[in-house]
């Protein structure tokens, strides 16, 4: 059931947690019913670096009521979208483009390079999508919006790719 609300926040997730009941047991000594609920405990309690051990794919937008800070991510491999719009009126954060165009009213244009690209490589790159103004987060990447401010920042966590677990399982050989 989302989203989630608690006093001071609001969350949203898309996604699946694999090992959500071990993680839930060794973090909080306790199980949860849901990956979604674990996943929210985790950032709320201040143990945003536990979700590195979360085994699966994942996006996700939180709202600090407190703070009016939005923060999101995406898992290291970006399995699961996150669009947002950011101007001087609007910040909107979905899982499709759709939702944020249905509400701007379908008053962006097409991105010429982004559709040229689409045409001839069958993909968009870099964070841009078919509409100006619409962006899709990298994957391994989280943001913060200060709503006072007005100010969005990505961070880039690319360095998660080559810290995989897996990689020290593969062996040269194989």
């Amino acid at each position: 059931h989302q989203p989630l609300v608690e006093e001071n926040y609001i969350f949203a997730y898309n996604g699946e947690i694999y090992n959500y009941q071990d993680l839930s047991k060794k973090y909080f000594k306790k199980a949860y019913k849901s990956d979604t609920n674990l996943f929210f405990q985790l950032l709320i309690s201040g143990q945003k670096d536990k979700i590195k051990n979360c085994s699966g794919f994942f996006s996700y937008v939180l709202l600090n009521k407190s703070k009016m800070i939005i923060s999101g991510g995406r898992d290291v491999l970006g399995k699961k979208p996150l669009y947002y719009f950011v101007d001087e009126d609007y910040a909107i954060f979905a899982s499709e483009e759709v939702a944020i165009l249905k509400l701007l009213d379908s008053k962006l244009k097409v991105n010429k390079k982004s559709l040229i690209s689409y045409l001839y490589f069958k993909s968009i790159f870099f964070g841009n999508t078919i509409f100006n103004g619409i962006k899709e987060l990298p994957p391994g990447s989280n943001f913060t919006f200060d709503i006072k401010k007005w100010k969005f920042e990505k961070e880039y966590n690319w360095h998660n790719y080559y810290s995989l677990p897996l990689k020290k399982s593969i062996k040269p050989e194989f």
